[in-house]
Parts: structure tokens; C-alpha cells; sequence
């Protein structure tokens, strides 16, 4: 004898509110596209406004394309001042410049060195600064390297 099958679908809710009507739900995810929509011309917005090269990605801030990391990797940089283990450089094109900060890590077997830019973002409240890694260089050092001649 066959028996049927219930089909019971655990934790699984249609639409936010249960007695929610199909106008009120399609109203819902207007409102929702919407603010997406418009949180996204903000962070636009803000790229513009800052001359800033990344994008907001999920609400967070940083540089995805790996043309323009390449690019600025090439950049010849002055150096301006050292703090600790952190050197800091600047790039200077036509009115613009970019600011670059390079942290050291250095013990006796080792060698850790991470470029970085930063960039400000302004605001009326105060300025943001965002820093994104472009590159990380490690070496390491053993007794038993040979050392060319």
C-alpha cells in the first residue's frame, strides 16, 4: 500500500508579513529596489565627489580593479616622511596628488613590507580616510641560502 507524502517545508516563510496581499508585497519590493537604487547613487555620489578610484561594494570600500592597483604600483613615489615602521610617500600627477604608506616589518629571518594608498574621503561631518592594500612583498631569510658571489 502507497502512502502519500506530506510536503512540509520547515522555516520557510512566502512573503515578510503572513497575511501580507499580493499588492502590498509587490509594493514592498518596489520600496526596496528603490532604496538599493538610491544607495547606490549615493556611494557614486561619494566616489565622485572624494575622486576616490574604488567602489563601495556592499557598503565597504575598496580598489577591485587590478588595472588601476597595477597602475599605481608603477607610480614613481616621493618619499615624504617615516613614522616608526611606516614610510610615507606621495605622487604628485598634474593638480592631484596621491598618498601611499608602506609598513615595515623587519626581524632577522624575515622581511614583511605592505604598500598601501590613502585616500580621504570628505564629508560635512568629518573626512574618511580609506586605506587599500595594493601589494605585499615577504621574504625570508635562512643561514642556509646560498649567497651569490
Amino acid at each position: 500500500m502507497r502512502t502519500k507524502r506530506r510536503n512540509k517545508s520547515f522555516g520557510v516563510v512566502e512573503s515578510p508579513l503572513p497575511n501580507q496581499t499580493p499588492e502590498e508585497e509587490a509594493k514592498d519590493k518596489e520600496i526596496e529596489k528603490l532604496q538599493k537604487e538610491f544607495t547606490q547613487l549615493l556611494y557614486y555620489q561619494r566616489k565622485q565627489k572624494s575622486c576616490l578610484l574604488g567602489d563601495f561594494a556592499g557598503g565597504t570600500y575598496d580598489i577591485t580593479d587590478q588595472n588601476i592597483v597595477q597602475a599605481l604600483m608603477k607610480l614613481p613615489k616621493k618619499y615624504e616622511n617615516q613614522e616608526g615602521d611606516s614610510v610615507y610617500l606621495s605622487t604628485k600627477l598634474d593638480d592631484f596628488v596621491l598618498n601611499f604608506r608602506v609598513d615595515l616589518d623587519i626581524s632577522y629571518s624575515y622581511c614583511d613590507a605592505r604598500l598601501w594608498i590613502i585616500e580621504i574621503e570628505q564629508s560635512a561631518d568629518e573626512d574618511i580616510k580609506h586605506t587599500t592594500q595594493l601589494d605585499r612583498v615577504v621574504d625570508i631569510f635562512s643561514r642556509f641560502q646560498k649567497k651569490a658571489i
